[in-house]
């Protein structure tokens, strides 16, 4: 599962992790994150449709919350369909910090999520457990504003689908062929949206405009005049429709791990991820430990590839989603592409990063344990975020392609590998779905002066610093940061320089925020020695 990747599964895999959705904690966090309630109370039906949209509270509250903080919870109750007002109704699940200080400051932090189909709520525990001191910070003067898209978990509906996970999994279980798999695959997506069209709804009204109407609406329901913006990986293409639509209510715009809305993810997916293979190796070849450890890095790559495709290995995992149906651990086979799949997914934050050699050359010498967890969520992420809400916004954005247009030929085999399934998966499932394209009007770059940061990451790879080219031109009043070692998204891996430049960029949107902490970021990435525990340099954070 690609895309722009939830940004809930690398916030917390860096410390649980954009492309989102990784939810995993290391041990030494286990014990003290509080997770979101599992069960979220459904709304109350109303006979009333005219108030809208409305804020509805919800006592006892689906999040958690330190006992010390004020705060708000509930549904904000929108429009399913604008363009058909007295019909159904969405509840979106909203959790608010109010300020610490009184009178505090008019224009609250909304935060959005990435994916998109992930859910902003693990955001919220993170912050408080993980980055206290960040989250006391920004919440002195401003209320934070936790809001989950239509569609996702914290909201009503809930479009999940594990009958995703379930075809991925025997998909890989019986060594199926990547058309047998992505035909498994949009099977199983259609028998979901079929259980929910016969539930009444029209999966062509999740998609970003509403989405965006939805932030709006919102703000309206909780009685802001204008916010301040933040959107990771999927939430920075909302960001950018909100600047576009909205630009009266935005005060000032955050895009950590920008994709343009001029681009085209699926055209796009093997070159960037080539790109972030490529700084990958480059960063090892750079490094006098790593390269003495792994001088022909690139070529073994694609020798663990091809040896995996003719002598697929047997790897056992077990479930890493209570959704997840199978018993405590299932076995899979694991082929080339899958390891291409794996890998990738590993680039996706530093702690990936620093182990990517170590990793190839484990798998290469038949020890593909090091790398179970990126197999399991590889087939397991349809279980991490809103499946089904994922599909319905991709398909109606970013569907209009053919995989001609992939240039596959101008990529190594790994890349190749990960875009032949993770690619194809959406052409063949859109094409079940036939959900209607947006206008191309929505494809087109945004033009606007409302303040904005943009940050990046070098080694990002769904969202990296060259596409800045395709949004910067015409931002007129942007700020632009790069992070030497960042992968994707920058503020939630408990990155200290992010924070402090997203709070001086808070405080004063028109002002280009004091960058000296980037220095601290320089460096060589610490890369892992085989068979030691030692890094090859210093980690600089």
């Amino acid at each position: 599962m690609a895309y722009l990747k939830a940004q809930v599964g690398w916030a917390v895999l860096g410390a649980i992790a954009v492309i989102a959705g990784k939810p995993f904690t290391p041990a030494s966090a286990q014990s003290s994150i509080p997770s979101p309630l599992s069960e979220i109370p459904d709304p109350v039906p109303v006979e009333s449709y005219t108030d809208l949209p409305r804020f509805e509270p919800l006592d006892p509250c689906f999040m958690w919350a330190d006992e010390a903080l004020s705060y708000r919870c509930g549904y904000v109750v929108v429009p399913a369909d604008r363009s058909q007002p007295g019909g159904q109704t969405i509840h979106l699940g909203v959790f608010v910090v109010e300020s610490q200080n009184s009178p505090s400051s008019p224009d609250p932090i909304f935060f959005a999520q990435g994916g998109p189909g992930g859910s902003v709520m693990l955001f919220a525990n993170f912050g408080q457990v993980i980055q206290p001191d960040w989250f006391t910070l920004s919440n002195q003067n401003r209320d934070l504003v936790f809001f989950d898209q239509r569609g996702t978990e914290y909201t009503r509906p809930y479009l999940s689908c594990s009958d995703y996970t379930d075809a991925r999994i025997q998909s890989a279980q019986a060594g199926a062929s990547v058309e047998q798999t992505t035909e498994a695959i949009a099977t199983a997506v259609e028998t979901c949206a079929q259980r929910w069209e016969q539930q009444g709804w029209d999966l062509s009204v999740f998609n970003s405009l509403e989405i965006a109407a939805d932030i709006n609406d919102i703000r309206l329901a909780l009685g802001y005049d204008q916010i301040n913006f933040y959107g990771a990986s999927y939430g920075t293409m909302l960001g950018q429709h909100l600047m576009y639509r909205y630009p009266g209510i935005l005060r000032s715009v955050t895009l950590d791990g920008v994709f343009p809305l001029s681009g085209n993810w699926g055209v796009d997916q093997a070159r960037l991820k080539q790109a972030a293979l490529d700084q990958a190796f480059a960063a090892c070849a750079a490094d006098a430990g790593c390269h003495a450890a792994y001088p022909n890095l690139p070529q073994m790559t694609e020798q663990v590839h091809a040896n995996l495709q003719q002598n697929p290995l047997t790897v056992s995992l077990s479930p890493l989603f209570e959704e997840t149906n199978t018993d405590t651990f299932f076995e899979v086979r694991i082929n080339g592409d899958l390891f291409s799949t794996a890998l990738i997914d590993s680039l996706y934050n530093q702690e990936g990063l620093i182990r990517f050699p170590f990793l190839v050359d484990s798998v290469g010498q038949g020890n593909a344990n090091l790398l179970r967890y990126e197999f399991a969520h590889s087939l397991q992420a349809g279980d991490a975020f809103a499946l089904l809400m994922h599909f319905a916004v991709v398909c109606a954005e970013d569907a209009d392609f053919v995989m001609s247009d992939v240039g596959l030929s101008d990529t190594s085999v790994i890349a190749q590998g990960y875009s032949h399934l993770d690619t194809r998966q959406y052409l063949t499932t859109c094409d079940r779905l036939n959900i209607a394209s947006l206008p191309a009007s929505m494809d087109v770059p945004v033009v606007s002066d409302v303040p904005t940061l943009l940050l990046s990451g070098q080694f990002d790879p769904a969202t990296p610093p060259s596409l800045l080219d395709q949004v910067l031109p015409t931002l007129s009043n942007a700020h632009s940061y790069l992070f030497p070692n960042g992968a994707h998204g920058q503020l939630w891996p408990n990155n200290a320089c992010a924070a402090l430049l997203f709070e001086h960029f808070i405080d004063s949107p028109r002002l280009s925020p004091e960058d000296r902490c980037l220095e601290l970021e320089s460096g060589s990435l610490p890369f892992f020695l085989p068979y030691s525990n030692t890094r090859t340099s210093t980690q600089s954070r």
